[in-house]
Parts: C-alpha cells; sequence; structure tokens
C-alpha cells in the first residue's frame, strides 16, 4: 500500500460567524493531517451603525394672478409650417428646399392653427378665403372662439424666470427648475383669460425668401392664475412672486416678447382674487 505523506499539505482552515451578534467570539478550527485539532478563539472588530436621518423638504404653495400688460401672441407652429419642415427634412434638410415658393394660406386657418386649445370652439373651424375674412376679421374670430378654452404653455412661464433668474437674482437655471413648479391645469397648460381675439401680420425670412405669416393676438385684460409649489429652503415666497413680476417686465412670453427686442406678453403680478 502506497504512503502518501500529508505533513506538507496546507491547512484547511474554517470560520464561523455568529450573524445575530458581532460581539460575541469566532471560533476558528484548524486541521492538520496527524496532529490535534487546535481551536483559536478570536474577538472580531464591533462594527459601528449609526442611524441616517433624511430631512423632509420643505415645501409651500402659493396662488396667485399674471395680468397682462401688452397683448399676448401666441407662438405656435400652424399645420402648414409644420407639413413644411417636415417636407424640408425628407429631402435632406435646407437647400433641398431652397427654391420653393411658398403656396398662399389662408390667413383664417393660420391664425386658428397656432393657438393652443383647452376646449375646442362649438363651430368647426372652416375655411374662409382671404378677401371675405379681411373685410370683417374681428367678426369672424369673435364667432371663431365663441366657446373655446384658451390654454397657455407653463413651459413659456418657466423659461422667462429662467432667463430673467441670473440678472436679477443670480439664480442659475438648474436652481430655479429645481426649486419652482408650475401645477398645470389641463395638461401642460394653465388657462387664459383673454379680451378680444385679433391678429398680427408679419413677414419672416425661410429659404431666402421672405414670406407673409399671421398669428393670434389676445388682447388685454388678459390674465392667467398660477400654483405653484416652492422650496422654501431656496426660495421663500416673496422671491417667488418677485421673480415673476421680474419677469414679467424684462422678458415677458409669446411671440414679439421683451427678451427678445419686442414689447407683448408682458405681465405683472398680482395677489387675491
Amino acid at each position: 500500500m502506497a504512503y502518501r505523506d500529508t505533513s506538507t499539505l496546507r491547512p484547511k482552515t474554517t470560520r464561523r460567524i455568529d450573524p445575530t451578534n458581532s460581539r460575541k467570539p469566532v471560533v476558528k478550527t484548524t486541521v492538520k493531517a496527524g496532529k490535534k485539532v487546535k481551536e483559536v478563539k478570536e474577538t472580531e472588530e464591533t462594527k459601528v451603525i449609526r442611524a441616517i436621518t433624511i430631512p423632509k423638504m420643505d415645501i409651500g404653495t402659493i396662488t396667485f394672478f399674471l395680468d397682462g400688460l401688452t397683448p399676448y401672441i401666441q407662438n405656435d407652429f400652424s399645420k402648414r409650417q409644420l407639413d413644411e419642415i417636415a417636407e424640408e427634412r425628407s429631402k435632406g434638410g435646407k437647400q433641398a428646399g431652397r427654391a420653393k415658393v411658398n403656396p398662399p394660406q389662408i390667413a383664417f386657418l393660420e391664425i386658428m392653427e397656432k393657438v393652443h386649445f383647452i376646449k375646442r370652439p362649438k363651430k368647426k373651424v372652416k375655411s374662409i378665403p382671404n378677401d371675405e375674412f379681411f373685410s370683417d376679421p374681428d367678426g369672424y374670430l369673435e364667432e371663431a372662439f365663441d366657446g373655446s378654452i384658451i390654454g397657455i404653455p407653463i413651459a413659456q412661464f418657466m423659461k422667462s424666470i429662467k432667463t430673467c433668474g441670473w440678472d436679477s437674482f443670480k439664480l442659475s437655471k438648474t436652481i430655479i427648475m429645481g426649486a419652482i413648479k408650475i401645477i398645470a391645469e389641463v395638461g401642460n397648460y394653465v388657462t387664459l383669460t383673454h379680451g378680444p381675439v385679433t391678429y398680427r401680420r408679419g413677414r419672416g425670412q425661410k429659404n431666402q425668401a421672405f414670406h407673409i405669416f399671421y398669428q393670434p393676438v389676445f388682447s388685454n385684460p388678459w390674465s392667467v392664475e398660477l400654483v405653484i409649489e416652492h422650496d422654501r429652503t431656496v426660495m421663500q415666497a416673496e422671491d417667488v412672486l418677485s421673480l415673476f413680476n421680474h419677469a414679467g417686465h424684462k422678458v415677458s412670453i409669446g411671440n414679439n416678447r421683451i427678451g427678445s427686442g419686442g414689447e407683448n406678453g408682458a405681465f405683472a403680478v398680482r395677489l387675491g382674487k
């Protein structure tokens, strides 16, 4: 029978740890062939556990009104413009549509297509020839908007206060986005209360050619009610109101706004009803 020398084999070590109490001794058993079992008792270093408490955010809610100081012009893309953009992209970019001549647009339809409707008018919008529409634009628009509810995207107000925040209060856009939240009424909109609806005729340049466009104008008095959640550790209620008031006078919202060199869409903060 062959003899195997086991004296040079590496000893096997087993370690048992009681998970219920790290302060208890740990038994370490060493086994060597041809020798007695030797038990060595050790004490594991005590683990220190510290409870961490996460403080609750101090969120406040305030409600106030923004009253228009100058007429508000909505600046949404019309369906015709979106179709032109999609067609241009499908042909490979701006160069593909350089020789294109813009088709004559129906002013009334373009105005209606640029409105952010929360609730559509009672009557279905139909095409009205330009000569007929321009003979009585106020009458056609008043009838067209009957029974409708108009909304302003909350993104327009956020863009306004973010633009104004650093110049007036040295607050970065990131801080403002984290500290202020506008509660939307429907979707991403707040309801617009407005005066008579008119229109603006403008001229723009596209693909080295000028084109005429039409936009809806909501006359004074217009106003919106805002519900704001704000982080009190960053901005108090007075700071939020002051920020919106500065933004209304220095940046404003919509098309032809003050921040873009225009004069429309200015507003002021009002508390109460």
